[in-house]
């Protein structure tokens, strides 16, 4: 009697605990929220998800549900329930070619969007997804295992009486970059009211946990961040000087030097033209570097290893120095940050760039000869 009873209790134990994990999202790679106001209370919820196509057992979590709170007190409203559009999981594009990635590296997105009302409140709301975990390969957090992701917007009062809408990114962040490559695109957004828009660096925030994986609804706020790994910060999420984001215009920058999943947050502060901060919009962001993949572009180049290379000032006004060190002939193509060719020159050991025509801005500066190529960056102020 006693073996019998105890079969089927191991059973029922071993069911919850496949089911608990099957749960678990270490697929689950990034994400963000965003909403658009249509007038009459009315606003159109967006979250947009990206998974893993190989890592981890679930699917997209059909439905997702995304908690109301008040701004102020923190205090739950109510959830709203979002169902998967099976016609709109999408693969990514890689900025390198196809026949330059690994297979195995494939990354999905998904878009949860409904329309739900708002009424004006002097509080404002606050809306939160909240999923975990995030994948073990995950090297610049303490405890990636059991750190989960909340993302989250708030919808403040003034941006309620403004009937504003939050910032949408231009162009997917890089998945993947290759190491010491150095790698330039312009991460800037669109804000359709016109309103200033600042880059910067964050730390993601936590949520969720391995008991509770999907909670529903989430948790109150306000959210606590997840713990870097020294020598990483939200600042350094690639390591120290590995990558920058210009805050005025969206320029990102990296040369990453060590192989590894990071996870990296990106968010845009929003204010208006009386100085009055809208909006926040975070995106939340796993980054894989990887064995350099073949270069194609001036946005993904090999760069070789050189201390020769000497440019001043960098910043610089209006003439740049450049030395390399070297009586071999060198060509010298300059390029903007979004890519352009602007001129071409070939020197010897040493040349002046005057650069006064050029507007403000980080530029870069490909130099080729008979053995490698080096890409450098300088700053025109």
């Amino acid at each position: 009697m006693k073996t019998n009873f105890l079969k089927p209790l191991m059973l029922i134990l071993t069911l919850i605990i496949c089911q608990q994990n099957s749960l678990l999202a270490t697929h689950i790679v990034g994400g963000e929220m965003n909403y658009e106001c249509l007038g009459n209370d009315e606003y159109r919820i967006s979250l947009k998800i990206y998974r893993d196509c190989y890592a981890g057992v679930p699917w997209f979590d059909n439905p997702v549900v995304i908690g109301v709170f008040d701004a102020q007190t923190n205090s739950f409203i109510h959830s709203i329930s979002i169902f998967l559009d099976q016609n709109s999981n999408d693969t990514v594009n890689s900025y390198y070619p196809d026949s330059c990635i690994s297979p195995s590296f494939c990354i999905h997105t998904t878009l949860y969007s409904t329309i739900t009302t708002l009424p004006f409140t002097s509080s404002g709301y606050i809306l939160s997804y909240q999923r975990c975990c995030r994948a073990s390969t995950v090297v610049n957090l303490t405890d990636p295992n059991s750190a989960g992701m909340t993302l989250t917007t708030e919808i403040t009062a003034a941006a309620l009486l403004s009937c504003n809408s939050s910032p949408t990114f231009n162009r997917e962040v890089p998945f993947i970059l290759g190491i010491n490559d150095t790698f330039s695109i312009n991460l800037g957004a669109t804000d359709i009211n016109g309103d200033s828009l600042v880059y910067t660096f964050y730390a993601p925030f936590d949520g969720a946990s391995i008991g509770n994986p999907l909670p529903s609804p989430p948790a109150m706020p306000p959210y606590s961040n997840v713990s870097y790994q020294s020598p990483y910060n939200s600042q350094m999420p690639l390591g120290n000087l590995a990558c920058t984001w210009d805050s005025l215009n969206g320029d990102f920058i990296a040369t990453p030097t060590a192989l590894g999943n990071y996870i990296v947050g990106f968010s845009i502060l929003e204010y208006n033209t009386a100085g009055v901060l809208l909006s926040t919009t975070y995106k939340d962001i796993a980054i894989t570097v990887a064995p350099s993949p073949c270069p194609t572009t001036i946005n993904i180049n090999k760069v070789a290893t050189s201390s020769t290379i000497k440019i001043f000032p960098n910043p610089t006004k209006d003439n740049l120095t450049i030395e390399t060190g070297s009586n071999q002939q060198t060509v010298l193509n300059v390029y903007s940050i979004q890519g352009q060719l602007l001129f071409t020159k070939s020197f010897r050991e040493q040349t002046t760039l005057d650069l006064g025509e050029y507007p403000k801005g980080v530029y870069l500066l490909k130099f080729e000869n008979d053995s490698e190529q080096i890409v450098k960056r300088f700053i025109k102020k």
